[in-house]
């Protein structure tokens, strides 16, 4: 497979994980053993980069684990390039990853927080586990490194960084869940989690809802503001702006791992032992570490009911059930010993029940298995039952579809928890309520009678996953991301005061010109509105007797007799306002952000005819994002909804409660999952969110005015507002005839600006002047001052 990715940029990638990659097997045709299956794709995965020469090299920086780093072993780790954090006491090791993270944090993660207790000195320890991390990694940094990090364990760890190497570039992977805003505000330690995390350039999640549920404990928790381009949260306690990326790629596995483990002597032998000793039977698998959010019990009781209810299956389905114990040093008993013991017993009683001399139901296996006897299990077996209550990824999963590659005559069916992040992944997999045991029960049964072809339809359909779902394209996808990251154009231009003589000489000179003007960024705050209609908008016409109206409407009808100008109004405000606004004044109109055209030069079609430009779009998404836009209004006292032909809009402008900010961002996270399923574009300026269909905007309409007007040699284009940034990106910053302004200083693609929308009046004025006085051949002379402030004062001599 030949990257994408530019091979000169990844100078190296250092690998965070809390433990070394240290094998605990290692077999024939370079397959190697892990007790973390996450440990092992994410092994397979930095070696494809690196053998794909996407990476030039690679180190890995963990916890060296039961003093493992010893005489030639730590000669090996030193010759594979591994960094071993060797600060930590075994018993800071086993406070932080074993006490804290997987028996406290995993947990409250996977929604099992009834028996959670969180203990001050394991959070203490935790702290320190990711400061020696922190410290380690800068005495090796270099300049160029990528960090890569892994696991609940670091959660800390990107912030830490952040403060002693601020220009590092880090990426976070989350292989577990994120629970839900409601689930995890109830850890002590929320805030200070959120704010690690947030220390990362790049966060990435198995599924998409992991990614929204973390946005939303930031808005809520943090007060962060969330947009498409991440998640923007300013830190009181050092001043400082941090914009963190979020985004989604599920993990994979290297697919010939699992052929090569099959295709091992011992693998072969094993394979034919086991086919003959269950000659003729049906073989259900299941892998568990023996964790509550397992679901083994629910499992085993699934499997009884269908022997209950089917007796002519006893003999004829064998259950094979794998529980690996969890790696730790401690010698206390917990929680999980209590769920083995229950296992033990529910095995034992099932067995005792329907077994007979020559019959064992269930073949319990409570041990740690190596790669390739799993593999070996995985196929002779015709079911994989993995039902937990909540998972991240269970790579389990693709490792038994990928051992029936071959096995043409006997496809292996997947029956997969809802809740596991999986689920969305194996669209042939049988998908269960775990937490149902008749539910669990019934998948058992139709897996055991279904037609061997539609099991072999399901199961080419979950193998085309896992074969181009690879660990290899799941490293690749990270670093596509966190370059694109890096070497993303950042937009550190301000834009520098008008220069009213080069204005002035470029309008003069030019031969056809295109005058843009956002109604609401460069008039709108000029004019008097009704405070009981904020909305409303006053007209320009001749009845209304207000000097700055007048001001505004006489500039406008002098630039528009000019015929080498085309002058454009473009507004979000709908047709009928937006017409009634301008009554009498003879310009183009672009209303509704873009969607809607109307001419009154140089446009095709006919004069004073509306343009949809969205005709033809899918506007399915408008019914939903009305509900939604209800819903939130009625939460929201004081806000308002605008719905236009085309556009709608939220408006808490005038909201008074102090938590109008939090519902707004939380109606953004909701309306930004909308857009993944609809072709909408979301904009959020002031306190007015904005949804009109994807692709079509002020720029949009305006480059469809420049396409059909070639010989336009000028182009002025006043705007503030965040949705005029596409209009000022039609203009080129290179071409001294072309002049982007903003209203007020400010971060923006706007080549000038001028300080408010006083001078923008002013500024049209004096160009009026000379299009009003000019004759044909533009030979006159003419003296004129025109007084903007201390700072902006001109005399133009003609």
């Amino acid at each position: 497979m030949e990257s994408l990715l530019p091979k000169e940029k990844v100078k190296r990638l250092v690998v965070i994980y809390h433990s070394l990659p240290i094998s605990n097997g290692k077999l024939d045709l370079n397959v190697c053993s892990y007790h973390d299956r996450n440990l092992g794709s994410l092994a397979s995965s930095v070696k494809a980069l690196k053998d794909n020469n996407i990476v030039n090299n690679q180190i890995w920086v963990g916890c060296p684990i039961n003093d493992k780093l010893n005489g030639i072993e730590s000669e090996l780790v030193k010759d594979d390039n591994f960094v071993p954090v060797n600060t930590i006491p075994s018993k800071l090791y086993e406070d932080a990853c074993v006490n804290f993270s997987h028996k406290y944090l995993r947990p409250v993660f996977h929604y099992d927080i009834s028996s959670t207790k969180f203990d001050e000195n394991h959070w203490r320890s935790y702290i320190e586990f990711n400061i020696q991390f922190a410290r380690k990694i800068q005495s090796i940094y270099q300049e160029g490194d990528i960090l890569w990090i892994h696991g609940i364990q670091l959660l800390l760890l990107p912030q830490f960084l952040r403060e002693l190497i601020p220009t590092s570039t880090v990426g976070l992977f989350l292989h577990c869940p994120f629970p839900a805003v409601e689930v995890y505000r109830c850890l002590p330690t929320r805030k200070k989690l959120l704010l690690g995390m947030l220390g990362s350039n790049l966060i990435a999640f198995q599924a998409y809802s992991y990614s929204r549920y973390f946005v939303q404990s930031c808005t809520r928790i943090l007060g962060s503001h969330v947009g498409f381009d991440g998640v923007k949260y300013h830190n009181p306690d050092t001043n400082t702006d941090m914009l963190t990326r979020v985004s989604v790629f599920s993990e994979g596995i290297d697919p010939s791992e699992v052929i090569n483990a099959l295709a091992v002597k011992e693998s072969q032998l094993r394979i034919k032992e086991l086919e003959e000793t269950f000659k003729g039977k049906k073989i259900i698998i299941s892998k568990d570490k023996g964790d509550a959010i397992e679901a083994t019990k629910n499992k085993l009781l699934a499997f009884e009911r269908v022997l209950k209810k089917n007796p002519n299956w006893i003999g004829q389905v064998v259950f094979f059930l794998v529980c690996e114990p969890y790696p730790s040093s401690s010698s206390c008993p917990t929680k999980k010993d209590k769920i083995i013991s229950n296992i033990n017993e529910t095995v034992a009683r099932i067995n005792g029940e329907y077994g007979a001399v020559g019959i064992i139901p269930i073949q319990y296996i409570n041990r740690n298995v190596d790669f390739s006897e799993m593999c070996s299990l995985f196929h002779v077996s015709d079911i994989l039952l993995s039902t937990p209550l909540r998972e991240g990824m269970n790579l389990d999963t693709h490792d038994f579809v990928v051992s029936h590659r071959d096995s043409l005559s006997k496809p292996g069916t997947v029956i997969l928890s809802e809740f596991d992040g999986a689920s969305r992944c194996f669209g042939g997999a049988k998908l269960v309520n775990p937490w149902c045991v008749n539910h669990i029960a019934q998948a058992i049964t139709e897996a055991l009678e279904q037609n061997t072809d539609v099991a072999q339809i399901n199961h080419d359909h979950n193998l085309n996953y896992v074969l181009n779902n690879t660990s290899f394209l799941w490293g690749e996808a990270f670093l596509y991301d966190i370059l694109s990251i890096i070497h993303q154009p950042v937009n550190n231009h301000t834009s520098t005061l008008l220069d009213i003589k080069l204005l002035d000489k470029s309008y003069r000179l030019s031969k056809k010109r295109l005058l843009l003007f956002d109604y609401d960024s460069a008039f709108k705050a000029l004019l008097p509105t009704s405070p009981e209609l904020p909305s409303s908008l006053p007209s320009f016409g001749p009845t209304k007797n207000n000097s700055v109206q007048n001001r505004i409407s006489n500039v406008l009808k002098k630039l528009s007799k000019d015929p080498n100008n085309i002058i454009y109004v473009v507004s979000r405000r709908d047709k009928d306002t937006l017409e009634n606004v301008l009554e009498n004044i003879p310009v183009g109109l672009s209303c509704e952000n873009g969607n809607f055209l109307k001419s009154s030069s140089g446009i095709p079609g006919q004069e004073g005819e509306w343009e949809n430009l969205s005709a033809g779009q899918d506007m399915s998404w408008r019914e939903v994002v009305s509900q939604i836009l209800e819903h939130f209004c009625e939460r929201l006292p004081g806000s308002n909804i605008t719905t236009n032909t085309i556009t709608l809009s939220f408006s808490y402008e005038h909201c008074q409660t102090d938590y109008s900010s939090e519902v707004a961002q939380e109606l953004l996270t909701t309306l930004i999952e909308v857009a993944t399923k609809s072709p909408i574009d979301i904009s959020h300026n002031n306190k007015t969110i904005e949804i009109q269909p994807s692709g079509i905007g002020k720029g949009y309409s305006m480059k469809k005015v420049l396409d059909e007007n070639p010989s336009i040699d000028f182009i002025l284009c006043v705007g503030d507002e965040k949705t005029d940034e596409d209009l000022f990106d039609i203009l080129d910053d290179n071409n001294s005839s072309h002049y982007s302004i903003s209203v007020g200083k400010k971060k923006s693609n706007a080549k000038y600006y001028v300080q408010d929308k006083s001078h923008v009046i002013k500024t049209l004025e004096m160009i009026s002047n000379f299009s009003s006085l000019s004759p044909p051949n533009n030979m006159f002379t003419f003296s004129q001052k025109i007084s903007f402030s201390k700072d902006l004062t001109y005399t133009s001599t003609f």
